[in-house]
This record gives structure tokens, sequence and C-alpha cells, in this order.
């Protein structure tokens, strides 16, 4: 397959944004988020430069099975356990996962799809001075779905907000999510490869594997 059916693949890979790591400062000066729902290590992947290496991850796509959520090499199967995703992100591996509160009803309109994509988003959003409920509400939603769950739309929406709008439970939005978004990618993409078609922007967490 050539190279050129994976253009648009890795659009939706984490990349700079001006304003991010200042509003980034300013939200972990003025809440507390790292310590009261055990997010922090992942949260400060944000700020990593993470060089995607294309090659390598077309490479190994085509070695995913996806009856066995694994990758097939000649040395035998290899997957990401959650030994490697609590090492890499910190997050809980025993919480329990809540996912009707991704459908709660949210605090806050974040009217995501004015002008200037994710620096336009950031600017609307940062305040100065206290720290409210909505500008938090509007950063954590950023966070996810730019950074890590990565989505097609490649620019802002809201599809986090009304998880993130309590978070207290938060808390119980842990490691599975994200392993199952990630499964979802490979098997989409391998469906792809088997009926010999562009594979396209997917979004998700690339990043992961990368």
């Amino acid at each position: 397959m050539d190279l050129s059916d994976w253009t648009n693949t890795f659009r939706s890979w984490p990349a700079y944004t001006v304003g991010w790591r200042d509003w980034y400062r300013r939200i972990s000066a003025k809440k507390q988020v790292r310590d009261t729902i055990e997010i922090g290590q992942c949260l400060v992947l944000c700020l990593a430069d993470m060089k995607r290496n294309v090659p390598l991850l077309i490479a190994a796509s085509h070695f995913w099975s996806y009856a066995l959520n694994a990758f097939l090499f000649r040395n035998g199967p290899m997957t990401m356990t959650r030994a490697d995703i609590v090492m890499l992100t910190g997050l809980s591996v025993s919480e329990p996962f809540s996912p009707y509160r991704m459908f709660d009803e949210t605090k806050h309109k974040l009217k995501p799809k004015e002008r200037g994509g994710w620096t336009g988003y950031v600017s609307r959003h940062t305040k100065k001075g206290f720290v409210g409920d909505r500008e938090h509400t509007a950063f954590l939603n950023m966070w996810l779905e730019k950074f890590i769950f990565c989505g097609t739309s490649v620019g802002p929406t809201s599809n986090y907000s009304a998880w993130q709008s309590s978070w207290p439970a938060a808390r119980k939005f842990r490691l599975g999510i994200i392993c199952s978004d990630l499964h979802i990618l490979y098997f989409t993409k391998s469906v792809k490869l088997l009926k010999w078609e562009k594979i396209g922007n997917l979004g998700g967490p690339w990043w992961f594997t990368g």
C-alpha cells in the first residue's frame, strides 16, 4: 500500500498550540487538579513535544490483530499492558468506569465552533485573576480532546465538557476508556487495510504507541 494512503491519518496528533503552556501554568497554579483527581502525570504529557515516527507507526499497524488486540511479531504477540500505561500516564487501573457520566448535562456552554481553531479557543477562555469553574472546564475539555483522545475534528469541540463539569466523578474516568479507544482505533485501521481502503483521519490516541 502506498504511503500516500496515510496522508491525513495523523492530522490529530497532538501539536503545539500558542498560549497553551501559559494557560497550563495558570490553571496548575490556581487549581490543585493534579492532587485532587490524580491526573497530574497524565496532564503533564500535554507539555511534551511528542514527535511521531510515521514510518514506524505505519509498519507496526500492519502487524496488529484486532482479534487479539496485539501486534503479532515474529517473536510473538506484543501489546500495551496495564503496567505500561500506568507508568506512562499515572492513571488508576482499579477505579470503576462510569460511561453514563459522558451524557451528564454540562454547566457551561463553551461555543467551540468560533473562529481561530485551538489558538482562538485558548485566547477566548483564558481569563485573569481567579480561575472559575467555566475556565477550568474549558481547559480540561481541550486537554482531553486535543492531547488525550485526539478527535477527528482537529479543532475545538465541547465533547468532554459535560464529563468534567463535575470533577469528583472524574476519578472514575480512568484507564479503561483510553485502552478501548486505542483498540477501536486499531480495529478500524485494520479493517481498512484488509479492504485496501485509504486510512484517512481516524483520530484517536496514536501517541500511545508512537
